[in-house]
């Protein structure tokens, strides 16, 4: 998207459009940059949210695939059947 406003921009600089026209269209690109920014940033800390459930879920299942292989070392060790 970043390429398309550059690619606007290039156009309307070498264009022979009015003036008004001119100023209203790089506004909008503009306002559209401006957009794009803020939607960036929203996306970089959802990830950044992402990888920290991720990290927590991963030491989860460490923690309780430890605590299952514990329960199975010692019910096999005593010749228990449960887990």
């Amino acid at each position: 998207i970043q390429e398309l406003l550059q690619q606007a921009r290039a156009m309307i600089a070498t264009g022979n459009y009015p003036q008004a026209v001119m100023d209203n269209v790089l506004e909008n690109l503009n306002q559209a940059q401006q957009q794009i920014a803020i939607f960036q940033s929203q996306v970089q800390v959802q990830q950044d949210a992402l990888l920290v459930v991720e990290r927590q879920m991963n030491y989860m299942r460490q923690q309780l695939s430890a605590r299952m292989l514990s329960r199975y070392q010692n019910n096999y060790h005593f010749g228990g059947n449960s887990l």
